[in-house]
């Protein structure tokens, strides 16, 4: 009984910090929607730049043989490197969010029937669940961000290390039956959470730095 008892405390733990998430990455959606835009933008006009570029407009001026890189160019070329990496991220917090939310989902519905603990196809259920939550959240951040990203990329590889850590107390917590198991997974996965959180508020000040057109 102390052992299901652990198990609804996690459980509501758990959908009030997923509450908290899923809120804040509906935003992120727009916020990637918005992103898009100003990428697809961002790349026309830099399109524009090369061809107006590569089009001489006196014929009578000869094309260097040896060609060197604007510093406009180097410029747009970075702003392309961080609009996508901005795009790319944005779109993998928003599958951990789903993930989370689906596991969630499939914790709640326990909590209204308690004999699914003891449910085997439900068991494995949680279990596929938890493996969804350890791909699409220990999977954020990138090996060689731009130089613009690296704090983003920095609180993202930190929340995919406190993710991986709370899959695997849920994992065992959950299983087992364990309290202790479910305690050290609900610290993780706040934590994790909170990283997430601080590699948004990042990407939302990048973003408003960028020009839009």
């Amino acid at each position: 009984m102390k052992n299901n008892n652990k198990l609804n405390q996690w459980i509501i733990l758990l959908v009030l910090c997923n509450l908290f998430f899923f809120t804040a990455c509906s935003t992120d959606t727009k916020n990637s929607q918005e992103a898009a835009v100003i990428a697809n933008t961002v790349i026309a006009r830099i399109t524009e730049k090369a061809q107006s570029a590569s089009t001489p407009t006196d014929k009578s001026i000869a094309t260097p043989n040896a060609t060197s890189t604007p510093e406009s160019q180097t410029v747009d070329d970075s702003l392309v490197l961080n609009m996508e990496y901005l795009i790319v991220e944005e779109e993998k917090i928003s599958n951990c969010s789903t993930a989370i939310d689906t596991m969630t989902a499939s914790f709640l519905e326990i909590v209204d029937n308690a004999d699914l603990l003891f449910d085997q196809t439900h068991i494995d259920k949680v279990n596929s669940e938890i493996d969804d939550y350890v791909t699409y959240c220990t999977s954020m951040g990138q090996k060689d961000p731009p130089t613009a990203m690296k704090v983003v990329n920095d609180y993202l590889l930190l929340a995919n290390q406190e993710n991986k850590k709370a899959a695997d107390y849920i994992r065992d917590g959950f299983n087992n039956l364990d309290g202790n198991s479910l305690d050290n997974a609900t610290n993780h996965l706040s934590m994790g959470t909170s990283y997430i959180g601080l590699a948004r508020d990042e990407l939302n000040s990048i973003r408003e730095s960028l020009p839009s057109e």
